[in-house]
């Protein structure tokens, strides 16, 4: 089997993230999944995030990507919804979706999770020039 590549999205909403919980899996996660051939990671997040949730977040900026054991990539982004929107469930394998506390988050996720919503915060600081110059870097991947 091949290495598959994937993309996740931490979304904001009045300081809480959101977590989905798919039906086969004993611990929450950010939503996301497989990138599809032919598929930008960019791409790819937001057709998750819509698949898991019904949400259609506004990415701001990449927040990092990670390499597995096995050599495939994990691109993860930060995003933001508007307004009091809740995410529609449950959706293909996600059975449950909730809006939690950064902390309580992080108490939820795997260790790989926890790491990389730990560097999606410190997203926040980064300039608006920046996070632009990434997003247009992205589309050449």
């Amino acid at each position: 089997m091949g290495t598959r590549n994937s993309a996740f999205v931490v979304i904001y909403r009045h300081d809480h993230v959101l977590l989905v919980k798919a039906r086969e899996k004993r611990r929450w996660s950010l939503p996301g999944g497989t990138i599809k051939i032919g598929e930008t990671p960019w791409e790819a997040a937001l057709r998750e995030a819509e698949e898991e949730t019904a949400l259609e977040p506004e990415l701001i900026g990449i927040s990092g990507m990670y390499v597995r054991d096995d050599g495939s990539l994990a691109y993860v982004f930060a995003a933001r919804v508007s307004g009091d929107v809740d995410p529609v469930g449950p959706r293909h394998e996600i059975v449950k979706q909730r809006w939690m506390g950064v902390r309580k988050a992080l108490t939820r996720l795997s260790d790989a999770g926890r790491r990389r919503l730990q560097d999606a915060l410190g997203l926040r600081s980064r300039t608006v020039a920046s996070i632009s110059a990434e997003r247009f870097a992205l589309r050449a991947i």
